[in-house]
């Protein structure tokens, strides 16, 4: 890749789009929303409680109902009032108005007050460098593109001396690069006026709007016309970002790296120092975003040179990214969101719930996935690799049925996630790997469904590496060296099937009568009645691809 003509393409892009008055107007966006962030001072004031009602609940005193602004509730108050172990009077609440604390003294300082603080991280202002520095950039990215191909412009930049990596580099250059400064600029300042420290914060924040134009640049490579680039960019970039970041900041509560490891998102919270501004969040995060943005120029670039709704490549990597995308939330939300009421301070209730209602719920998601995706193909059968397999296949989807009853010993080599939400979390993923608890109807549809998923559909898709990570990452991600083993298993008995998902679904369903048959008899006994069939079923194998077979 030469430089020099990646830095002419980027110098086209600019003068084009920021010639004239209308120049003028994207730079004066980006500073009229970044100067006030950046040198405004922000203040947190505390709430103010005192107000004409005042709730309370518990074994409150009666000085304190004596007050005429004070309502009792049974449950739920403002604050609460709750008598220790030791016969001591316990007030919770946000805050305690001054009317009700000199009531509690009765005219003598007795009571001590304890401020506990929610360990909820909030980023700092510099979040906003990065989130205004990228967004604001929406409608030049969209024109980047599909302008080309609206002035008819694209295919004589296609046709010059250049390649389409020096031209995907260019724009992304000019676009990501006038971001990148914004923001910097924006952290200058702040600095200079005191209102921030210099800290690891600065090294993901030019990140933020590169990776998002990158992003930008794929999602409108196929855009036919300027409107329908705008219309994509405007749709997805903003929720994207927010999308992101918010998980990033929900994965990064539990352990700070793996929300830095959230590309785009992590970028944008260690941009805002959410997690103390330490150097592993801040490498991590940058080096994440950093490989999706090398990944989107990559197959912006390889793309390019096809015209819009004509091109004969098969979009797997959408289309594996899209379905996982939608396996996660149809599989993992049934079994994360119980645990989740332990975040909000009922820790309990992630165990009282029945792990079957979470086992259905995300067999009817997967089940969806496999109605829509046979509604809009034209040639179910071989879409979802529904055909014959071999002889042989049969015999070694015994061999792997019973080798993944035993897979599970790779379970007890991933360390125990430290966090009591992610330990919860993880003990009901590991209960709905097998849908056992859901019924004999509900396990059978789990298991055909899974298959035709994972085997059947993201297999032929995008090869076993895809289909491999992709069950591991919906179905455990939480013990990976579980996933992978299992994953490998099935895939791998798919592929020695010529792409047959029948065999697979055979050896999930030993898998599954398996492990509900050998608990109940003695480990040796077991172990010797598997090593026996798995002999039997090796040797019945090798006859069968003997010649005379």
């Amino acid at each position: 890749m030469r430089i020099h003509r990646v830095i002419a393409v980027a110098q086209r892009d600019l003068s084009q789009e920021l010639k004239g008055r209308r120049g003028w107007v994207l730079p004066a966006v980006m500073a009229g929303l970044l100067l006030p962030v950046s040198g405004a001072p922000l203040r947190v004031t505390p709430p103010v409680l005192e107000q004409d009602v005042f709730t309370v609940s518990g074994d409150v005193p009666d000085s304190v109902l004596d007050l005429d602004f004070v309502a009792q509730t049974e449950v739920g108050g403002q604050l609460d009032f709750q008598r220790d172990t030791a016969g001591k009077l316990v007030v919770s609440g946000p805050n305690i108005p001054t009317v009700i604390r000199e009531s509690l003294d009765n005219g003598a300082p007795t009571v001590s007050l304890h401020t506990v603080s929610r360990n909820l991280p909030i980023p700092n202002r510099s979040l906003f460098f990065a989130l205004i520095s990228a967004s604001t950039l929406t409608g030049a990215i969209s024109a980047s593109i599909a302008g080309e191909r609206t002035h008819r412009t694209l295919t004589s930049l296609l046709t010059a001396a250049i390649t389409r990596t020096e031209l995907i580099a260019g724009k992304a250059l000019a676009w990501g690069g006038l971001g990148a400064l914004s923001s910097l600029l924006a952290a200058f300042v702040t600095i200079a006026l005191g209102r921030l420290d210099v800290g690891w914060w600065i090294l993901p924040l030019p990140t933020v709007p590169i990776a998002t134009v990158a992003i930008g640049l794929f999602l409108v490579r196929r855009a036919s016309d300027l409107i329908g680039g705008t219309t994509v960019t405007l749709r997805v970039l903003p929720a994207l970002l927010a999308g992101s970041g918010l998980l990033a900041l929900f994965v990064g509560q539990q352990a700070p790296i793996a929300g830095a490891a959230i590309p785009l998102g992590g970028a944008l919270m260690t941009a805002g120092s959410t997690w103390g501004g330490h150097a592993g969040p801040a490498m991590v995060a940058t080096l994440s975003t950093t490989m999706l943005t090398a990944l989107c120029l990559g197959l912006t670039a390889r793309d390019l040179e096809e015209s819009p709704g004509r091109s004969n490549r098969q979009p797997w990597t959408a289309a594996c990214a899209l379905t996982t995308l939608a396996a996660v939330c149809l599989w993992w939300v049934p079994f994360g969101s119980p645990a989740l009421w332990a975040a909000a301070g009922n820790a309990t209730l992630a165990d009282q719930l029945p792990v079957g209602a979470s086992v259905t719920a995300g067999v009817v998601g997967l089940c969806l996935m496999i109605f829509v995706k046979a509604a809009r193909s034209q040639d179910v059968a071989s879409d979802l690799s529904w055909h014959p397999a071999p002889r042989r296949a049969w015999i070694a989807a015994g061999v792997v049925g019973i080798a993944l009853v035993y897979a599970a010993i790779a379970s007890d080599w991933t360390p125990f996630p430290q966090s009591p939400l992610l330990a919860r979390t993880r003990l009901r993923m590991a209960a709905g790997l097998l849908p056992l608890w859901a019924g004999a109807g509900w396990m059978c549809l789990g298991i055909v469904t899974d298959e035709l998923v994972f085997r059947g559909w993201l297999q032929k898709l995008g090869g076993p590496w895809v289909a491999i990570c992709a069950w591991t990452l919906i179905k455990a991600p939480l013990d990976p060296l579980y996933g992978l083993a299992t994953g490998a298993l099935l895939t791998g008995l798919t592929a020695s099937a010529k792409g047959s998902v029948r065999p697979a679904i055979v050896a999930h369903a030993s898998w599954a009568v398996l492990a509900l048959i050998l608990p109940s008899v003695p480990d040796i006994l077991a172990a010797g009645v598997c090593l026996v069939t798995g002999v039997l079923l090796f040797s019945a194998y090798t006859s069968s691809r003997s010649p005379s077979a």
